[in-house]
């Protein structure tokens, strides 16, 4: 098992932050609106007139749609996913100064790979963020909408860690 090496840039030289995940219909999307709605707090910035950042979200094999559960797990932090759209990510789509954030073993392996390929891409900075598993779907609808709670609290409590109190 890879163990995942967590590389923390400087503040002052992010450009983007980017969340990372499988398919892009759960970890990274619920990531990247949480991020969003609390960004107004937190300093993450690349110059004094960049006081709030917003993030982006993708997928290393994205789906057709933002998973159901996902959405009614935020619609509980009174955040609105529905209309995300998956988005697959690429070796291109990461640039020198982006932070990306993998939410996933398989989401950070890919992106090692990426970056060790270098070129044009290369210099991104990676962390990993332990997270729980999507819960499967057998089990009542409130026990598997507690699993996708897990998820909120956990990415919730390592945002707080990485970039400071935010929702």
């Amino acid at each position: 098992m890879v163990t995942p090496k967590v590389v923390t840039p400087p503040k002052d030289t992010v450009n983007r932050i980017i969340f990372l995940c499988d398919r892009n219909t759960v970890r990274s999307p619920m990531a990247s609106a949480l991020f969003d709605a609390g960004s107004p707090q937190r300093e993450v910035s690349v110059s004094e007139t960049d006081l709030t950042r917003t993030s982006e979200s993708y997928g290393i094999d994205a789906d057709d749609m933002v998973d159901p559960f996902a959405c009614a797990a935020m619609f509980e932090e009174g955040i609105d996913i529905t209309g995300h759209q998956p988005r697959n990510a690429g070796p291109k789509t990461f640039r020198p100064g982006d932070l990306v954030i993998a939410l996933s073993l398989p989401a950070f392996e890919t992106a090692q790979k990426w970056r060790a390929k270098g070129q044009n891409h290369a210099g991104f900075e990676l962390e990993f963020w332990s997270l729980p598993d999507v819960p499967s779907l057998n089990g009542s609808r409130d026990s598997i909408l507690d699993g996708y709670r897990a998820i909120v609290r956990a990415i919730k409590a390592h945002m707080d860690n990485r970039f400071g109190k935010g929702v």
